[in-house]
């Protein structure tokens, strides 16, 4: 990081903000085909979970 900021600062280049964790919803919004959609709520339901923690469950793998 030290390499990093050296040389930003050398040729003037911005250096970013840091992002916080204000800066995250934990919401965002994803449009799927209907068959993605229908095959995501059939493995849920065979899961015995809902649609939403099936797919986090699956993200966060």
């Amino acid at each position: 990081m030290e390499g990093y900021l050296t040389v930003k600062l050398e040729y003037g280049d911005v250096i970013p903000e840091p992002i916080g964790e204000d800066d995250y919803s934990g919401k965002f919004n994803l449009r799927i085909p209907k068959s993605l959609h229908r095959q995501l709520i059939e493995r849920a339901a065979a899961d015995s979970v809902s649609l939403i923690q099936y797919c986090l469950y699956k993200l966060s793998k």
